[in-house]
């Protein structure tokens, strides 16, 4: 299924900051330009997938009949196998998707009611239909939670979008306590 046009119009001037909503948070920024670049590029990356679980038969029609890939992840992957390397496991694709889930559950919590990280964290940790997997362990939920914001930004990282301060990896200065 693919988008209209009108559609994704719209909402890429959400994005670029063309159109405002007063629902508009961050989180719900990137979640659309992520959604955006997918729709966009939704057939290389069904080749992708089909290509790493080992049929490249569409992968290599696409790069035959457009000459080129747009995706740095289908070009990683065509550059791996024309070197010969190895394919590398990717990490579960449902843990990662579970952490950015997460953390951006747990922001959005911040964002709407004004509470700390650790009382949305409690929050998601009390919901037994969406995160109910972690039994009552708090360590766990806020590991995961740490983890979500990293997985997130490397996943905008590794597809070209801009990463604001929240997403950013924490700097520890030496020299400091």
């Amino acid at each position: 299924m693919t988008m209209h046009e009108a559609t994704r119009k719209a909402l890429q001037e959400y994005v670029d900051g063309k159109a405002q909503h007063p629902n508009m948070n961050p989180n719900t920024k990137r979640a659309i330009g992520v959604l955006l670049y997918v729709e966009e590029n939704k057939s290389e990356l069904d080749a992708l997938i089909a290509a790493q679980e080992g049929d490249p038969t569409k992968l290599a029609e696409l790069v035959e009949a457009k000459g080129q890939l747009h995706t740095a992840d289908g070009r990683a992957y065509v550059a791996a196998r024309l070197r010969g390397e190895q394919r590398t496991r990717k990490p579960a694709i449902d843990n990662t998707y579970r952490r950015i889930r997460l953390w951006q559950r747990v922001t959005d919590i911040m964002y709407e009611d004004g509470t700390t990280q650790t009382d949305a964290l409690y929050r998601c940790l009390e919901d037994k239909t969406e995160f109910g997997g972690y039994q009552g362990s708090f360590e766990t939920i806020r590991s995961d939670f740490k983890r979500g914001r990293d997985d997130f930004r490397k996943v905008l990282e590794d597809h070209g979008f801009k990463t604001g301060p929240a997403l950013q990896k924490k700097q520890i200065r030496k020299g400091k306590k």
